[in-house]
């Protein structure tokens, strides 16, 4: 998605196994995309052959993760999306993911840059498949909160992960969690 207010739908995607994300918010200058991706079905997204690149909705790239999206994230289901690691990747600020369902997807919800995200009411069933998670997290001023997360195996180190990151990242680095509020989960 390029450009600012698109509406993504009632779409099926379906077994993308080929390299690169299956729906991205390219994020071309500093102002807000206010995109809405909702009530999709994500589903058999097979494993990629490399370590990244694989994710089924990006957000952002490191070159614009400092402004605002604004892009919401709502109502989808993600099913058996074992792209890579990061399921939906978060890379702008001002985002809400909301109301999703992950349902045995070997991967993470992950706030990877941006500031201000909002992250609610989602819910992670892993049905005990290898390498499910829960919701990852990097960089500041995010809410993480009524969400549900069962029976994942812990990818990335917990259900709810809040990544040390470094003291004075590059702008494509970790950045360390600060000021994020996380409650009812």
């Amino acid at each position: 998605l390029r450009g600012s207010g698109h509406l993504v739908e009632y779409c099926t995607f379906q077994g993308k196994s080929s390299p690169s994300v299956t729906l991205t918010v390219w994020r071309e200058a500093d102002g807000e995309n206010r995109h809405r991706i909702r009530r999709n079905h994500f589903f058999d997204r097979p494993r990629g052959n490399r370590g990244n690149g694989f994710e089924t909705i990006r957000i952002g790239t490191s070159d614009h993760s400092l402004s605002d999206s604004r892009t919401v994230v709502e109502e989808n289901l993600f099913e058996r999306c074992d792209g890579e690691m990061e399921i939906v990747s978060v890379k702008s600020g001002g985002n809400w993911i909301r109301n999703n369902t992950f349902l045995q997807s070997a991967g993470t919800l992950t706030l990877r840059h941006g500031e201000g995200n909002v992250v609610e009411g989602n819910l992670f069933a892993g049905r005990m498949k290898s390498e499910t998670g829960g919701i990852r997290i990097y960089g500041n001023g995010h809410r993480v909160h009524r969400n549900v997360i069962i029976g994942t195996t812990g990818r990335s180190g917990g259900a709810l992960t809040l990544m040390a990151g470094s003291p004075q990242p590059a702008l494509n680095g970790f950045q360390r969690v600060e000021d994020t509020f996380i409650q009812g989960n």
